[in-house]
């Protein structure tokens, strides 16, 4: 049995919607699923939000880092031992965004 375009494109989008990027109002136009370009202008919005979302995180560590270190502490402190965790998830789904595919 043969991948083709349509497998493809329903496989996007299928995990779009698993991770929460691709909203089911989103594939709720009339011919959606008749129309690929209807499918890949909201799989590319979707991928804008995810990589909104991404900078937003990156940001937001620059900002929390900057304030640790005007307040003389460290992420690594054991008083913020649950925020350190957090980081290091950020920081590991940052690296796997960077990552190349296998």
């Amino acid at each position: 049995m043969t991948y083709s375009c349509t497998d493809f494109a329903d496989s996007i989008q299928d995990k779009l919607t698993d991770v929460g990027a691709l909203h089911e109002a989103d594939k709720c136009s009339e011919g959606y699923n008749e129309d690929p370009g209807a499918q890949a202008t909201a799989s590319l919005n979707a991928i804008d939000r995810l990589v909104e979302v991404r900078d937003s995180v990156i940001d937001y560590r620059a900002e929390l880092t900057a304030f640790a270190e005007r307040a003389g502490i460290s992420l690594d402190d054991g008083i913020l031992s649950k925020l350190s965790n957090a980081d290091a998830r950020v920081q590991a789904a940052l690296a796997e965004v960077k990552a190349p595919v296998k």
